[in-house]
């Protein structure tokens, strides 16, 4: 356990803040290479640090547009190639399937539940009186 700001900490879980740190500083070393005096190879043209940054801001910034306007191209031809003209025919047809059985169910649980207000004169006849518990003494005697 490490003492940390929010109290006892396992050790693991300070690795990877630490690793991933290591990895960003390695990424932004190849990303962005050094162009002071140390660089081997020599600058044609010198400009100030400002412009420097400027051109990398440009750089990032029309690579952004143009990782933008990939996805919208993905997202598009996934859109209009696979999601509506076949996973959206699928998707009504399991629905209104659904919704058929659903209605035929509570349809036929409403007749079950409702039987006709008058029955048949041969259903009357058809129906015996329950038995009672002195039915059954007067039986048995």
């Amino acid at each position: 356990m490490v003492f940390s700001a929010s109290g006892l900490v396992p050790v693991m879980d300070l690795i990877f803040p630490v690793f991933t740190s290591l990895y960003l500083l390695g990424l932004a070393r190849t990303a962005f290479p050094s162009h002071g005096p140390t660089a081997t190879s020599p600058e044609i043209f010198h400009g100030s640090r400002l412009f420097r940054l400027y051109v990398v801001d440009v750089a990032w910034f029309w690579f952004g547009r143009s990782l933008a306007m990939a996805n919208f191209g993905y997202f598009s031809i996934n859109l209009l190639g696979f999601l509506i003209p076949r996973l959206l025919p699928r998707a009504f047809e399991r629905y209104f399937r659904e919704r058929d059985e659903v209605i035929a169910k509570s349809a036929e649980d409403h007749r079950r539940a409702s039987p006709s207000a008058s029955p048949t004169k041969a259903n009357k006849t058809d129906l015996k009186p329950p038995i009672s518990a002195t039915d059954d003494n007067k039986k048995a005697d």
